[in-house]
């Protein structure tokens, strides 16, 4: 029996058992389906992240106060200290290649105007909080000051937040209550969308200093540090660390940089994508059972037929390709349709989201075509196996 005859065989067969068959590709398929899904849904947001990372801003370098340790707590008689202004402000001076910094303070109160309100993040922060973060104008201008220390009672508003309160409306020069303190609105930004999860177009933004006196803080909630372009970002990280160590006379600040953190997210992105291939994997190890399973029925039920194509001269090696090649087809069969399913469930995804960059890795891809070939040689050996020693003269004495 040559190979075209091998094939011609097993379509036959296929053909004469459709339901069978078709159980278990549906098993294979569901596998191969789950595995490109996941895959394809974890790499999209990994690069819905990047995404925003980059939309953040490069080389930015945050101060958090409080140290986080990993081994062990503050050394014996450390006390924790605050952020303050006056530690923003000899930083400066300290580093003046840090051109690009701002200090900020997060509260939360209403923003009202006649009888409209929104209860919304209110933002204390500088000028220079626009460059470190990319921000763009819609109306007016930003906030007024560079300094720190000012306090005026100027309001930006996002985007949003003017649609909400003011409608289509330029609301520059409109005089808003921030709870009961008068604010002029100096300006409102462009729309912005959602930056890991903290919505750009819904805050209000004054300057620091007011808003620490209006709120009651005494310190900042961090420090926003744009490194220069061409500086390396550890060299810069450790010198804000060891200048925050030298006035505070105790490491009591946390010091991370963006890439550190893309790093942190990218590696945990990729480490759930493989969990989650494994986990698709096991449905694929069940689909996998369920083919050796048919097979050995198949085989059972075919012991007279076996007897037939050995009777006719085909050695024990054509009846085990026979077998194996069947095994292979059925799961190929049932990848192609994963694949199929997997990539129109995609096309649909993303015309529901399209903001949301769903890609398949080639690796998933390749995976899955290699996984289904492995569960159909793996599944069809044993089957393949035993149908290569039935006895002839036994199996055509059977009725």
């Amino acid at each position: 029996m040559n190979f075209s005859d091998s094939i011609k065989y097993i379509f036959e067969n296929i053909k004469n058992h459709k339901l069978r068959v078709s159980l278990t590709i549906t098993g294979v398929s569901i596998g191969i389906f789950l595995v490109i899904i996941l895959t394809s849904l974890v790499e999209g947001a990994r690069l819905y992240v990047l995404q925003e990372f980059l939309e953040l801003g490069s080389n930015l370098i945050i101060v958090l106060p409080g140290k986080v340790e990993t081994t062990g707590a503050m050394p014996w008689g450390g006390i924790t200290k605050d952020l303050t202004i006056e530690d923003y402000v000899n930083l400066r001076n300290q580093y003046p290649e840090f051109k690009i910094a701002a200090p900020i303070v997060v509260s939360t109160e209403k923003v009202k105007y006649k009888n409209k309100f929104r209860s919304v993040a209110i933002l204390g922060t500088t000028r220079e909080y626009s460059e470190v973060r990319l921000l763009e104008i819609k109306y007016g201008d930003f906030l007024p000051s560079k300094n720190p220390y000012d306090l005026s009672y100027s309001i930006v508003l996002g985007s949003k937040l003017s649609k909400e309160i003011f409608g289509a409306e330029n609301p520059v020069g409109k005089i808003v209550k921030v709870g009961d303190v008068r604010f002029k609105v100096k300006g409102v930004l462009k729309p912005k969308g959602k930056m890991l999860g903290f919505d750009l177009d819904d805050l209000a933004f004054i300057p620091v200093k007011t808003s620490m006196k209006i709120f009651n803080k005494n310190s900042l909630f961090r420090i926003v540090l744009k490194a220069p372009s061409n500086s390396n970002i550890e060299t810069e990280k450790t010198k804000v660390l060891n200048f925050f160590k030298k006035i505070h006379r105790v490491e009591d600040v946390t010091v991370i940089t963006q890439e550190a953190m893309l790093s942190s997210f990218s590696l945990i992105m990729k480490m759930l994508s493989y969990v989650l291939t494994a986990i698709s994997a096991i449905s694929l190890v069940v689909a996998g059972l369920g083919i050796m399973n048919i097979m050995l029925i198949s085989v059972s039920e075919r012991v007279q037929e076996i007897g037939i194509l050995r009777a006719c001269g085909a050695l024990k090696k054509q009846v085990l390709s026979i077998f194996i090649r069947e095994a292979i087809i059925l799961s190929s069969f049932g990848g192609i349709i994963g694949i199929v399913f997997s990539f129109f469930s995609i096309a649909i995804f993303k015309n529901i989201y399209p903001n949301f960059p769903v890609r398949t890795p080639i690796w998933a891809l390749l995976s899955a075509v290699i996984l289904a070939f492995l569960v159909g040689i793996l599944s069809g050996f044993f089957p393949a196996l035993k149908a290569s020693k039935i006895d002839p003269i036994q199996a055509l004495s059977k009725r």
